[in-house]
């Protein structure tokens, strides 16, 4: 029998970022409201409570850490695994060298906020739940789901998210009681679902051979009835804003009227126009890369910011597509708006980081991953040591704070690359420093497609899982075996001097460590050594002129045409004098200044 209208409710778990709302639900909410006016989707955002229940900076650092944190919800989810799995996040959280005895507590407050959430949502109001899966909310989402079943079980709950994977469905129909399962991008399938529960239409169907969708969940995103280039978008610009209005209604409920200013999610592109590293699995369910219009954007800006009075927002993209980010803050750049924005942007988009800060980019991931020449071509990065360490420059000269990592432990990682890693970072110690991230196989990466190619001689499931799921399930990341001791041993190393790193940035006040102040004739270099020390290198006449004319990588040749009374053999001598005391970073011919403006610190 066909209804007069729908009821969903859409729920975000913890560990979504608690100082922002979730845009997957925000996104679904408003587009399943604007395509039919016979839905009506409230968001749901336990991970609020749960921030204030166990103190934000602790949730924020558990979140960090995703077997630590789906761990803490093993119990929950279920209860026979409680013991077990706090005992593995109590071992790893130890490694990071902070206290784990206060876990038991924590596991115990996540559960009481979790009830006491679960008894406040009058569920029988609904006539679907629907659950996003990203990061580190599996198990949460979970105990959310066998809640419902026992306590609802005819509510009808759909899955989705960027951690749900098609063949996880069969697992989580069977061991679950989940009903329905979206792979992918998630507005038309659900739009879709809505209308089949609203008017029994039979446009979602599982395959011939699996009718019962109880017992066998319709990929709705693979479905035989639902052609896979009928569930995406084809243009960005014709969704709807974002709508984050319970979000800020359970903020005000849950830190009171006083609570804290969110930073406010926002996306430009969908999928990733690079999907070159061999690392990476976050797009395996994208179909075409898509960019909304930098002119579409802006007004978004516009919308959400005074909606909600906030100036703070975050891109959820991979990497910020050139052509409308470039229109977007250009535009930004010649109004009065005082935005700040997070971006996600490649190494190799290091000369727009000036352009990009006047229009408000005041934070930057960089996908740095690796300081050796080798081992970038080895992970698909498409870039060099060099346009990583001009990227970091870039960032300091703009005032950006720029959040890079370096992939530990890579398989077959060699002797040689770690030297060259070292070396790299004895030349940025003046930089602020990259964090370590050692390396995990992520399922259907190309690393795990050809495990061999990497010197990976076995793929199996993580041992993790045993701890937490009382059944066996696919999951987004693996276990492998390989020449995992080698590489613990070889990038020891490069963790001591990443802790190296961090320490003198720390004693510098977060302050470049080599800078640069020129008058007409001269120029002066002023570098901070790592044990505290400072040294000055004066440079006069032509010596300061061709240093200045290294801002960005400059090949000799180059050099040479622009001072021509200096032999080639002179110039390089110059420079790789200046790359010996650490003022000059050199790749083969081509060379780069590191030290940057001095824009007005004190002396």
């Amino acid at each position: 029998m066909s209804r007069s209208a729908l009821r969903v409710a859409l729920a975000a778990m913890p560990w979504s970022p608690y100082n922002r709302p979730s845009i997957q639900l925000g996104a679904l909410k408003a587009f399943l409201e604007q395509a039919d006016s016979r839905i009506r989707a409230t968001c749901l955002h336990p991970y609020l409570a749960a921030a204030r229940d166990i103190g934000p900076g602790r949730y924020q650092a558990i979140a960090r850490h995703l077997w630590v944190s789906e761990a803490l919800f093993a119990g929950v989810a279920y209860p026979e695994k409680r013991s077990e799995s706090l005992t593995l996040a109590q071992r790893l959280w130890r490694r990071t060298g902070l206290p784990a005895r206060e876990l038991a507590w924590v596991a115990s407050r996540l559960a009481e906020s979790f009830n006491q959430w679960f008894a406040r949502v009058p569920w029988q109001e609904y006539d679907l739940v629907g659950l996003s899966v990203c990061f580190n909310q599996l198990l949460a989402s979970l105990a959310t789901a066998r809640r419902l079943k026992k306590e609802y079980p005819g509510l009808p709950i759909v899955f989705g998210g960027s951690a749900l994977a098609p063949d996880m469905t069969e697992a989580l129909a069977h061991h679950a009681g989940i009903d329905f399962c979206i792979c992918g991008e998630g507005e038309l399938p659900l739009l879709r679902l809505c209308r089949f529960l609203l008017q029994g239409e039979n446009e979602i169907r599982p395959p011939a051979e699996k009718q019962t969708a109880r017992s066998e969940p319709p990929r709705l995103a693979a479905s035989p009835a639902v052609p896979a280039k009928t569930c995406q978008l084809p243009h960005l610009d014709h969704l709807p804003v974002p709508d984050y209005g319970d979000y800020f209604a359970e903020l005000k409920q849950v830190f009171g009227p006083s609570a804290f200013i969110p930073v406010l999610p926002v996306e430009l592109s969908r999928g990733c126009w690079w999907r070159r590293c061999v690392f990476c699995n976050l797009n395996r369910q994208w179909r075409g890369y898509r960019a909304k219009s930098g002119e579409r954007m802006a007004r978004e800006l516009t919308v959400l910011a005074q909606r909600h009075r906030c100036l703070d927002f975050a891109f959820a993209d991979n990497a910020l597509p050139r052509r409308p980010r470039e229109r977007l803050f250009h535009r930004l750049a010649n109004t009065a708006q005082d935005y700040r924005f997070f971006a996600e942007l490649r190494a190799t988009d290091a000369k727009s980081f000036p352009r990009l800060a006047r229009g408000g980019l005041a934070r930057v991931q960089v996908g740095i991953e690796a300081l050796s020449n080798s081992l970038l071509a080895r992970l698909g990065k498409g870039t060099t040591v060099l346009a990583n360490v001009y990227a970091m420059k870039q960032a300091v000269e703009a005032g950006i704070v720029l959040e890079g990592n370096l992939i530990l432990e890579f398989p077959g990682t060699s002797q040689a690359e770690i030297n060259e890693t070292l070396a790299a970072i004895n030349l940025l110690m003046p930089y602020p420093p990259l964090a370590p991230a050692t390396f995990f196989l992520g399922a259907d990466s190309p690393v795990a497609r050809e495990p061999r190619r990497f010197g990976i001689r076995a793929v199996h499931a993580h041992p993790h899982l045993r701890r937490l799921l009382p059944f066996s399930l696919p999951f987004g990341v693996l276990a492998y075996r390989g020449d995992r001791t080698r590489q613990q041993r070889l990038w020891r190393p490069v963790r001591e001097a990443l802790t190296a790193w961090q320490q003198a940035h720390r004693q510098r006040g977060g302050r470049c460590g080599l800078t640069w102040r020129a008058a007409d004739s001269f120029l002066v270099i002023r570098q901070q050594r790592p044990d505290g020390s400072v040294l000055y290198h004066r440079l006069t006449s032509a010596s300061a002129r061709i240093y200045r004319r290294l801002a960005s990588p400059t090949p000799l040749a180059k050099l040479c045409a622009a001072f021509p009374r200096f032999p080639a053999s002179e110039l390089r001598g110059f420079l790789d004098e200046l790359a010996r005391k650490g003022c000059v970073f050199r790749q083969d011919d081509t060379y780069l200044a590191l030290a940057t403006h001095d824009k007005g610190e004190s002396i």
